[in-house]
């Protein structure tokens, strides 16, 4: 993301000009060291502010110093500033403070709108900044690829049936959550979907010996048929594995007792099946996507592989609703963009553009990777995995099954603070009203 890019969408109200920033620091000996008692003086008084909601941001200089350090907390926002006091010296433990006080801290200088820094009189365009601070690595760790691939423009359904439950619940509706080796966001999952309304219950493949996986895969498969929705949380299963994560996840699907539940929550009870990064993966490695149906491998049309910048990818991306029949998405209106945290190192979908036009036609596709003009796009910065036809979301016809890249589990208080979106599309709250 360009510092010009971000500009373009600061809202005003988000816009700080004028606020104070100040530098605190503890005293030090005559070592250089800071003093304990009075750092521990500092730690407090920055709980205290922080309480008071003083605090508009925060940073500790590092390597480079204050002047280093401001620089860095401008291009977040695109936010300008000016050095109102230079006599300072870079030392340990020093703490750049945007505050909300008009009286406290020694000022440092002052947040302007235009996006510079302005230092004894000399004015530096961040933009000019951002290049040299980016030009070093460029060549060796890119932030952009040259994607050739075009987004065709196919008329979407938009009248497409809801789906709705045969058996509504009169007690909470219950998510089966599997663990595999490597799945590291079952904790956040089960707090979404606690939070939401439902009853989520984790569960532990054992794969230390084959006697230990039969039996995992018989449990698995009790547990699921007493179970409305089956999540398969985030990570990176078994290592990400050799040529292509989510594998080991689709032979465990696949095995007959567990592939028989599967099918019996979805053509029997209706339930719901929902793949977040890795589940995504193994969704799409069985068939589930676009099918909605466990498949031969031989049979499937499209695969999720490895990012085309070569990296694992970590940040905030916009994805805007394209289709909202799945029940995972019916408290979304089509057209509303959300901001979703993302981080995997295999998020391409790749398909050829036959298929690309069928799964549009017929509302398979839920989400799409973004711009800052709500179009889709094949930009690195927006679409950061390179997914073919800027796909992040895709359902199963009837939109039962569900598979997406962006972290939906991830939402909270006080996350994402400073980047601005709107995160909460409700998504387990969704899925739990399906059932109710």
């Amino acid at each position: 993301m360009s510092v010009a890019d971000v500009h373009e969408i600061i809202t005003p109200e988000f816009k700080r000009a004028g606020s104070r920033v100040i530098l605190l620091e503890p005293d030090y000996d005559d070592k250089g060291l800071p003093v304990s008692d009075s750092l521990l003086k500092i730690f407090d008084e920055l709980q205290k502010l922080n309480a008071a909601g003083k605090i508009l941001s925060c940073y500790v200089p590092t390597f480079g110093g204050v002047k280093a350090a401001t620089f860095k907390m401008c291009l977040g926002n695109n936010f300008g500033f000016e050095f109102t006091n230079t006599n300072y010296h870079n030392n340990h433990c020093q703490f750049i403070i945007e505050i909300n006080d008009a009286e406290y801290g020694k000022e440092l200088g002052r947040v302007i709108e235009s996006p510079e820094i302005i230092f004894n009189g000399e004015h530096e365009q961040l933009s000019d900044l951002e290049k040299i601070y980016d030009a070093p690595l460029e060549s060796i760790f890119p932030t952009k690829t040259q994607e050739a691939l075009q987004i065709p423009d196919v008329k979407i359904n938009s009248d497409l049936p809801k789906t709705f439950y045969a058996h509504k619940l009169s007690t909470q509706a219950s998510f089966l959550i599997p663990v595999f080796a490597g799945t590291n966001c079952e904790y956040e999952t089960a707090k979404a979907i606690h939070k939401a309304g439902g009853k989520p219950e984790i569960f532990v493949v054992r794969t230390l010996t084959p006697e230990l996986m039969r039996q995992s895969a018989e449990e698995f498969s009790r547990k699921l048929k007493d179970s409305q929705a089956l999540v398969l949380p985030g990570g990176f299963s078994n290592g990400d594995e050799p040529d292509g994560s989510g594998k080991f996840i689709a032979i465990f699907l696949r095995s007959p007792e567990v592939s028989e539940s599967v099918a019996n929550l979805l053509d029997v009870k209706g339930g719901l099946i929902c793949g977040i990064c890795n589940g995504f993966q193994a969704l799409v490695k069985t068939g589930l996507l676009p099918f909605g149906k466990i498949c031969s491998p031989e049979e499937l049309p499209s695969t999720l592989t490895f990012n085309s910048i070569g990296r694992h990818q970590s940040r905030i991306i916009r994805s805007r609703v394209i289709a909202n029949h799945s029940p995972w998405l019916r408290l979304t209106k089509v057209g509303e963009v959300y901001s979703i945290p993302i981080s995997h190192g295999e998020g391409k979908f790749l398909c050829d553009e036959t298929m690309f036009r069928k799964l549009m036609s017929a509302g398979q596709v839920a989400g799409q990777y973004v711009n800052f003009n709500n179009e889709p796009s094949m930009e690195t910065q927006f679409n950061p995995s390179g997914s073919c036809y800027a796909i992040e979301c895709l359902t199963s016809p009837d939109g039962r099954v569900l598979g997406r890249m962006g972290h939906v589990e991830r939402v909270g208080r006080d996350l994402y603070r400073n980047v601005l979106g709107n995160y909460d599309m409700k998504f387990f709250e969704a899925a739990c009203e399906y059932f109710s």
